[in-house]
């Protein structure tokens, strides 16, 4: 028995800090132990930090969402992601769904996004360098990094993006987090100009249960500027913030993460690949698990 399963297996004394429920954590360590048994990769000084991502689960939660805020759509495609100075390893995975019956209200367009593993290594690293902490005030469970899922849509009006906020928490299947959200409509002092939410899907999965999904609203022509930057503010380009965020002091500490990324069921073998910041991490490993499928 590996020092993991030792751990796993020692009921009540192995704390683990993750963005899923305990009954999903429970199968992912399952998956992180056999692999460790192979590779003997998991740090036995340090804490971990488990981010389970499945693009599927996104994929899921936009087929329950699309028919409640758009009359007809096409889509998905696939978008291209940003390549941000940190993306040496793998980018985030993004579609586009396009309305093509628009109403008032409605969205023109919607992105989604799985966040990228070095997005969410490198974000872990910097909130602990800058709070000393990693977990959630109310859930010391749960991760402070929240937006390994998310959505972005694309309005035509900045008045319309309040209209589907209220849309959006009149749903059944969405709790709103009220304290996670913020109003960057009319500016903020990089020029970035947005409207953030976070929900709760209440997707009747046990093991999805508590799943988190972050959600940007923005006109159409901010989001190009959001992206881009424009000529009066540089600064407001996604590139330029990614290496503003980047020039801030990261650390990991005490913890090991692992992101867990799930496989069809077509793929029976385990493999990990090794996440240095370098410099960033002072030379801390983390790991990224590609596995077959977690039913």
């Amino acid at each position: 028995m590996t020092h993991l399963e030792t751990r796993i297996s020692t009921v009540g004394s192995f704390p683990v800090i993750s963005n899923v429920n305990p009954l999903r954590l429970q199968r992912l360590l399952e998956v992180i132990a056999q692999t460790d048994r192979q590779e003997q990769f998991i740090d036995k000084d340090k804490e971990l930090i488990v981010i389970g991502r499945n693009h599927r689960n996104l994929y899921l939660f936009m087929e329950e969402l699309l028919p409640q805020i758009m009359a007809a759509h096409s889509g998905p495609y696939p978008e291209s992601s940003f390549m941000f100075p940190h993306h040496f390893h793998g980018k985030s995975t993004m579609n586009k769904y396009v309305n093509i019956s628009y109403h008032p209200g409605e969205p023109v367009k919607i992105i989604s996004r799985t966040k990228g593993t070095a997005s969410i290594v490198e974000k872990m690293a910097r909130i602990y360098a800058e709070k000393g902490a990693i977990t959630d005030a109310i859930n010391p469970a749960h991760t402070l990094v929240e937006d390994i899922y998310g959505i972005s849509a694309g309005m035509k009006r900045a008045e319309e993006c309040y209209l589907l906020q209220d849309k959006l928490g009149t749903l059944p299947f969405l709790s709103r987090d009220s304290a996670k959200s913020k109003d960057y409509l009319h500016g903020n002092p990089n020029g970035y100009r947005a409207l953030h939410d976070t929900f709760y899907w209440n997707n009747g999965f046990p093991e999805l249960k508590g799943m988190r999904i972050r959600v940007h609203y923005e006109t159409e022509a901010d989001f190009v500027k959001n992206r881009d930057g424009d000529g009066k503010n540089p600064r407001r380009a996604h590139r330029a913030y990614a290496s503003c965020k980047l020039e801030k002091p990261h650390s990991l500490g005490k913890y090991q993460v692992v992101v867990v990324d799930h496989r069809s069921n077509l793929e029976v073998t385990f493999s990990h690949k090794r996440i240095d910041l370098s410099d960033k991490l002072n030379g801390q490993v983390q790991y990224h698990l590609l596995c077959p499928q977690v039913n």
